[in-house]
């Protein structure tokens, strides 16, 4: 808040001294919607970049670097407020600016693409996220080598491109990589190392390499038990919970799951100013994350005979996807909601077949058959019936 005070008085006082239209005057609106978005009022944020990025474009010319400053700030605002369409076009903006500007080898534009890189992968354009790391990977180890700390990030964004394209071998691979590479740079890389763990589990569950998902498990809830502070808890809750449903033990995924769920939408503390009450905390907006959350839970519900419970966990995460225009994600939970619906609602069962027989043909090979196998335990029969294990 004094940060936020401070720059808006900066402005009103730029405003009185300077010309309205002076680069000045921009500097100071993205520094503010810095400060909105570290106090989560990413709407505010969103205004105050788009303010910045406007006045730059005319007073600078639409290809300057501070361009390309305010369209980097814009897009984590609208990826946080789950406008990812809108998002990608302003990171893809950042990194074009840049790279002209600046030349793809500079700092700047290498963050402004694993940026995209990150985006694109959670839009589900994997085409589009392997060529755009290809040319970060390769750039980064001409420039560092391929064991410097900076390829620890690209080796995490490697990761999980292959988790999300489920390439599980690959995954496998590449997460023992980052393994390697925090351990090898010591404190620089300790906050990776649990990361990369996470990762390895990911890859050992879906790969049914039961034993060695638990044992690296093991050591990330060791790290965290140790004070680890980089140790993302919703995220060992959640990983266990996928071990355990695809061990097939759905009543074991519950709490874990459940525990993932609440802690993601625990709202984070906010701010303390020294001589004022203490603040509401807000409610938290819901993420990527949270959704996918609940997308497993209700999978775990369903197999543990609870489908009146799955229902609403899988129209909130069917709600997020519409909004945020994940397809592949939107697929699954419409899949899990119908399932459900199916279960539990006899008087629906008809439309509820239809619903799934009208999503079967956008099912990949994969999907169908685990979900045709299901329609029959429920005597259901479908032509070319086809869910399944959800995506990471």
């Amino acid at each position: 808040k004094p940060a936020q005070a401070h720059f808006a008085r900066v402005h009103t006082q730029q405003q009185e001294h300077l010309a309205a239209q002076h680069p000045d005057v921009a500097s100071t609106l993205n520094n503010l919607g810095i400060v909105l978005t570290h106090l989560n009022r990413d709407e505010e944020a969103v205004g105050r970049y788009d303010e910045s990025l406007r006045l730059h474009e005319k007073l600078e010319g639409p290809e300057h670097p501070n361009v390309a400053l305010a369209s980097q700030n814009l897009g984590v605002a609208l990826k946080r407020l789950g406008r990812l369409t809108e998002a990608r076009a302003a990171f893809e903006r950042a990194v074009e600016i840049r790279r002209k500007a600046l030349g793809f080898n500079h700092p700047e534009s290498l963050r402004s693409a694993q940026s995209l890189v990150k985006l694109l992968i959670t839009l589900g354009d994997l085409e589009a996220a392997r060529g755009l790391l290809d040319e970060v990977k390769e750039t980064r180890t001409l420039m560092s080598g391929a064991d410097s700390v900076e390829m620890l990030a690209v080796l995490e964004l490697e990761t999980e491109l292959f988790l999300a394209g489920e390439f599980w071998g690959e995954a496998l691979q590449t997460a023992t990589r980052h393994l390697a590479l925090a351990k090898a740079r010591g404190p620089a890389g300790e906050k990776e190392i649990s990361t990369a763990l996470l990762e390895q589990v990911a890859a050992w569950t879906q790969l049914g390499v039961w034993a060695d998902a638990r044992k690296a498990l093991a050591e990330v809830q060791r790290r965290q038990a140790a004070g680890d502070g980089s140790v993302d808890k919703a995220e060992v809750a959640e990983r266990l919970g996928r071990l355990e449903l695809a061990q097939g033990h759905p009543e074991l995924a519950l709490a874990p799951l459940q525990l993932s769920l609440d802690l993601r939408l625990k709202p984070p503390a906010p701010p303390v100013v020294k001589g004022e009450p203490a603040p509401e905390p807000k409610a938290v907006r819901p993420s990527l994350s949270t959704a996918k959350a609940e997308l497993v839970l209700a999978l775990a519900l369903i197999q543990a005979g609870k489908p009146v419970e799955a229902i609403p966990l899988a129209a909130s995460a069917e709600q997020h996807f519409t909004e945020s225009q994940n397809v592949a994600l939107l697929l699954d939970a419409q899949v899990l909601k119908a399932q459900a619906t199916l279960l539990a609602r006899p008087e629906e069962r008809g439309a509820s077949t239809e619903l799934l027989a009208a999503l079967m043909p956008k099912l990949g090979d994969a999907r169908r058959a685990p979900l045709a196998d299901w329609l029959k335990k429920q005597g259901v029969a479908l032509p070319d019936a086809g869910v399944s294990p959800l995506r990471e």
